[in-house]
């Protein structure tokens, strides 16, 4: 049987194992308590800790009650196997593509232009991550070239969110998949400003799969161990603006990672790879 999502996991599993001899294996996207202790740090909202230690004890229970607990990366195997040496835990891809890349015809960064943001409003580090750019780090972006867009793409749109909305901020909310391709093949950076979260990043990922530049924190690249150069990284509001403006500008380096991305997606991302997985963990 294979579980995930804690919320869902711990309502099923008990019940799973009293009526079946099956093996379980879950799927951990991320720590979810590891997630809500961060957000603590940004927010100093006690409630906060209180709730991380709920879904530490539930987690950890799951784990314990798995065959096989699997997550995108070694950052999370690594903190699992510190708290208990026993659980058995493993890395599985977060995206398995068939093809190295998701643009097909060429369209080279200097043909592009603007910034992009992709993910779902209703988790909490990404309503956070679009207020504190917007409000910190794309002012100081325009006031170099104040021609540049932000697209901001994402399922449920707060209020928050809606309120960003400017001339140079757009916000598109749920788009279809190809109106998203197209944004891809003509955002010349995809942005990731997280300061909170935890695990693997799809929006990352999935970046990189359509040739795209990214700029994110050290939250944002949590659990890629080889960025390969592909990936711009910064904590700090103002250099972050500093980043994106010299990113933007460089097209030698823009063209670099558009022609490296691919290489990246084969090596970790591909189906090949998966197979070593199943291999080893599952026959």
């Amino acid at each position: 049987v294979f579980l995930n999502r804690p919320f869902v996991t711990a309502k099923y599993i008990d019940f799973i194992k009293l009526n079946s001899s099956a093996k379980i294996i879950y799927f951990g996207h991320d720590l979810h308590y590891l997630r809500e202790e961060r957000q603590f740090l940004i927010e100093n909202d006690m409630r906060l800790l209180d709730s991380a230690k709920r879904w530490k004890e539930i987690e950890l229970d799951i784990f314990s009650k798995s065959d096989l607990v699997l997550f995108p990366s070694n950052s999370e195997v690594d903190v699992v196997r510190n708290i208990d040496s026993s659980i058995n835990a493993a890395v599985i891809p977060l995206n398995i593509f068939k093809s190295s890349t998701g643009i097909e015809s060429e369209i080279f960064p200097n043909e592009k232009g603007d910034l992009l943001f992709v993910g779902g409003f209703n988790h909490l580090p990404n309503v956070d991550a679009m207020i504190w750019f917007c409000k910190m780090i794309f002012p100081q972006v325009l006031e170099i070239n104040n021609q540049i867009k932000l697209f901001i793409v994402g399922s449920n749109v707060t209020k928050e969110i809606i309120q960003l909305s400017s001339p140079n901020i757009i916000v598109m909310g749920h788009v279809s998949d190809a109106d998203l391709l197209d944004l891809y093949r003509k955002c010349k950076i995809v942005i990731a400003p997280l300061r909170f979260g935890a695990g693997v990043k799809g929006k990352i990922i999935e970046a990189i799969y359509y040739r795209c530049a990214v700029v994110t924190t050290s939250i944002g690249v949590e659990g890629i161990d080889n960025t390969m150069g592909l990936i711009t990284v910064n904590n700090d509001a103002l250099k972050l603006a500093d980043d994106i403006i010299s990113l933007y500008n460089n097209t030698e380096r823009l063209i670099k990672i558009y022609n490296d991305s691919p290489q990246f997606i084969s090596k970790y991302f591909s189906l090949e790879n998966a197979r070593v997985f199943v291999d080893t963990y599952i026959n």
